[in-house]
């Protein structure tokens, strides 16, 4: 075995992060003084020793049970039997923190060139494989029934320390906007109310650009919401902004006053409005000021009338993006469920899903 980076972590171990930890033998001794024994010896050995003891925690979490390990591998046995100790400590004090517990909360470990994520559903833990960064940023993004966190594993997503910092800022019942910006580019972050995570880059020109159409549609969607009064997100205590910064080499989420959402740019509302018919995927009349495009007159060749029309009305030929301004969802996303409580991070998933098609066609 060849060291070929400074990563010294055993679960992602040098350049190609490779998994020190092969088989486990899981001895319990219980206060019956009995004893018991387990063999894991294929697929994700750790996870799913990990996944047992949780269980067995959950039963009793006033008790947490004394962890030992020990590893006889040539070279390295000391590092890896100290580094599965601390992982089963950690993720046991944050699942069951006070002696209570599971508490609701997503945490997450690289391992192996790859991501897995903890969750529990009532007093049983589950565990999802993730395969890439792109896979571990949309699950991150999938609604929630209520918050939860995201907690890290201290040696996972070292390579990505501004999520991480925007993940430990994570409030309930907000909806908070990070971004970073590096040149001409800017990285944004919004964690909305239940904990959900989304995540995209986009061309930066200067802060008043690059926050007030985003600003102004999650104000929209918020005082729609005060003005139905029938969604339980209606607690939402409003938007903070934050910008990530680097400082005595730790990133930082600052807040940021948002000023700037009462700022008016120039331009056109672009507003869409979700129609689910029947099984298929929820499709959207798109309204340009007072122009109005419809599914119906116009079917697949609405996104290129619209984007035909956003360009007529400019001045020059430069191409800049359009943002949506609003959008309104269907309470039958799911055909199957009628979605009474229709969480921030979907409107901003079809928003961004929208602006992109449209923009491709500018």
């Amino acid at each position: 075995m060849h060291k070929l980076s400074a990563r010294h972590d055993s679960l992602g171990f040098s350049g190609g992060r490779e998994n020190l930890v092969n088989t486990i033998d899981q001895v319990t001794f219980n206060s019956w003084h009995e004893v018991s024994l387990q063999h894991y010896a294929a697929g994700d050995t750790l996870v799913q020793c990990l996944k047992n003891v949780l269980a067995s925690v959950a039963n009793a979490p006033d008790r947490l049970p004394d962890i030992m390990v020990h590893s006889h591998s040539t070279g390295h046995g000391a590092a890896i039997a100290r580094r599965v100790r601390e992982l089963f400590m950690d993720v046991m004090r944050y699942f069951f923190a006070g002696g209570v517990g599971p508490h609701p909360l997503r945490y997450v470990i690289e391992m192996d060139r790859r991501y897995f994520l903890l969750q529990f559903s009532g007093t049983e833990p589950g565990f999802v494989a993730l395969d890439s960064n792109e896979a571990l940023m949309a699950y991150l993004s999938k609604p929630q029934e209520s918050y939860v966190p995201v907690v890290f594993d201290q040696y996972a997503l070292l390579d990505d320390l501004p999520l991480r910092a925007v993940c430990h800022a994570s409030e309930p019942d907000n909806i908070q906007v990070f971004y970073r910006v590096t040149g001409e580019t800017a990285k944004v972050w919004v964690v909305d109310e239940l904990g959900s995570v989304f995540c995209w880059q986009q061309g930066y020109t200067n802060r008043r650009f690059l926050l007030v159409p985003l600003l102004r549609f999650l104000e929209n969607l918020i005082e729609r919401r005060q003005l139905r009064q029938l969604d339980a997100v209606t607690d939402v205590a409003g938007v903070q902004c934050y910008e990530m910064v680097l400082r005595d080499s730790q990133w930082r989420a600052e807040r940021r006053p948002d000023a700037d959402s009462n700022v008016r740019l120039p331009g056109l509302d672009v507003q869409a409005i979700g129609i689910q018919e029947g099984d298929s995927q929820v499709r959207f009349d798109i309204f340009c000021g007072d122009q109005e495009f419809t599914v119906q007159e116009y079917g697949d060749q609405l996104i290129p009338a619209v984007a035909h029309y956003i360009r007529s009305l400019r001045q020059s030929d430069e191409r800049y993006p359009v943002y949506l301004t609003d959008v309104h969802l269907p309470h039958d996303l799911d055909p199957q469920i009628y979605q009474q409580h229709i969480q921030t991070i979907q409107y901003l998933y079809y928003r961004t899903e929208l602006e992109d098609l449209l923009n491709r066609h500018l």
